[in-house]
């Protein structure tokens, strides 16, 4: 977003508006409105039967553990240009202080030989951490510069956006970063920060960093889910969050056999100019749900777009640059701010995770808390427990084990929808669901088979059902062994909440 805007950003909004939805169901002559609008989320747990070995996810630098293991540096910001604005965060303290009383951890801005010194100074001001941008031609005297005022960086900003190929971004990674982590070893490496989650451009970076012995202590990429919608559209896709996180972590999966840290180093409404309502209070409900979809995906650092520095043509400032005064955005976050970080931690420490599969410990979530439409009366609440995209082989090929299976712990008494979407066409011998009021750890226990009917073998399924008390949600699908193939689909447990029409 800093220099050029893009063609890519609208790439991952058509690739969000071609999947699937439900938008309706019909349960005893009600129709149920599915607005996919986040109140919280439950971790999820992802894994064939009989997991693997484990592996520990490296904390990044200043990265410390607040409430429900959320990560310190999600609640971050972007100091963009400072040449879009009069008044910006290096010369306007009103500005600094207003960011400074609303706690935010982190700011990333671009770091060049001749500006680096003064722009920490102003992130330092503010008492956030540094997540600094570099670029090939002077990363090595920025980061000799700077020694440990800024020890989280990125290399080059949206590379995919008219920049260098995935394997030319490649090369100069491999070429560059092993000099920099010798000149600052305490510091944190993140690229390729891809415009959006731009999976090929992904693989073959992490495929030639692996190769090399040289790979990101995280993996980063941008998105602005709202693009080109409406306010009331918008809702729809605080849900593409965990389904892109979701993507992400199964191709770095895939290439590298181990999990790495994801970060979005960039997320806004819309990155487009004017389109970003950023004085309207509908954006507290974007932020609060955006950072809340993003918790629950597991993504350890993100970074709102952007301060103070007219970007957008100003639509995108969360602080406006002539008064200093705080914008709906940053009085969410700051609220967040407040209720994550109380009895927080000093320090995080690794999670594990599988090495074949996402794998995070599950977590208890709140009930749904049902919006009621007040031009139908009908309440439209579909809160994601869990959606993760999976790959799954029958048990001839899964080590003697037998399917894979989402599994969730949740608060009840409350209605659930599970949805699964076939994406390669493979065959699906059997899709269950079972619940436990009883267990402990979502494996003991005693636990109810809820069949699934599938439109067809190779198609997707919607089923419906109530949990009396809380407990234990776990989905099991079960390729057919007659695949030699994984069957490639989408798992999506949602809590809706329904009223008549009246």
């Amino acid at each position: 977003m800093f220099s050029r805007r893009r063609s890519a950003s609208s790439m991952l909004l058509k690739r969000s508006k071609q999947s699937r939805t439900i938008t309706g169901i019909w349960i005893g002559g009600v129709l149920l409105l599915v607005l996919l609008a986040i109140g919280g989320g439950a971790i999820v747990t992802l894994h064939p039967f009989g997991v693997g070995a484990q592996s520990a996810l490296k904390p990044l630098a200043g990265q410390k553990n607040w409430q429900q293991g959320t990560s310190s540096l999600l609640f971050g910001t972007n100091d963009a240009s400072w040449q879009w604005s009069q008044k910006h965060l290096g010369n306007a303290p009103a500005i600094a202080a207003t960011v400074k009383s609303a706690g935010i951890t982190v700011i990333r801005s671009p770091l060049h030989s001749d500006d680096a010194e003064a722009r920490v100074a102003a992130i330092e001001s503010t008492g956030a951490q540094c997540l600094g941008i570099l670029q090939p031609e002077d990363a090595e005297q920025v980061v000799k510069m700077l020694g440990n005022r800024c020890r989280l960086y990125e290399f080059m900003n949206e590379p995919d956006n008219g920049g260098p190929s995935a394997t030319e971004y490649a090369a100069s990674w491999n070429k560059i970063i092993p000099g920099l982590r010798s000149i600052n070893p305490q510091a944190s490496f993140i690229g390729p920060v891809v415009a959006f989650p731009d999976l090929d451009y992904i693989r073959t970076f992490l495929t030639q960093a692996k190769q090399a012995g040289n790979l990101p202590d995280a993996v980063s990429f941008h998105m602005y889910p709202c693009t080109d919608t409406s306010i009331a559209d918008c809702p729809s896709h605080f849900a593409d969050y965990t389904k892109e996180a979701a993507k992400v972590k199964a191709t770095v999966n895939d290439v590298l056999g181990q999990n790495l840290p994801l970060c979005i180093t960039e997320y806004n409404f819309s990155w487009k100019p004017g389109q970003t309502p950023n004085n309207n209070p509908f954006m507290r409900q974007f932020t609060t749900q955006s950072l809340q979809a993003m918790a629950q995906a597991g993504i350890v650092m993100a970074n709102q777009f952007d301060i103070a520095s007219n970007a957008g043509g100003g639509a995108l400032d969360m602080v406006d640059p002539q008064t200093g005064e705080a914008k709906p955005q940053l009085d969410a976050m700051k609220a967040l701010i407040q209720q994550y970080s109380q009895g927080a931690s000093t320090q995080a420490t690794p999670t594990t995770a599988s090495t074949t599969s996402a794998q995070i410990t599950p977590t208890v979530i709140a009930t749904a808390v049902p919006t009621i439409a007040p031009e139908t009366g009908m309440v439209q609440t579909a809160m994601p427990l869990g959606v993760q995209q999976i790959n799954c082989t029958s048990g001839q090929q899964n080590n003697g084990q037998d399917g894979c299976m989402l599994l969730v712990q949740v608060k009840g008494p409350q209605m659930v929808m599970l949805t699964w979407w076939n994406q390669n066409g493979r065959q699906v011998k059997s899709l269950n669901v079972q619940t436990s009021t009883n267990s402990i750890d979502g494996q003991d226990g005693k636990w109810t088979t809820i069949p699934v009917k599938l439109a067809s073998s190779t198609g997707g399924g919607a089923q419906m059902f109530t949990l009396q008390k809380p407990g234990w949600v776990k989905v099991v699908v079960q390729p057919s062994t007659q695949e030699k193939k994984p069957v490639s689909g989408l798992v999506e447990l949602y809590s809706v909440a329904l009223a008549n029409n009246n």
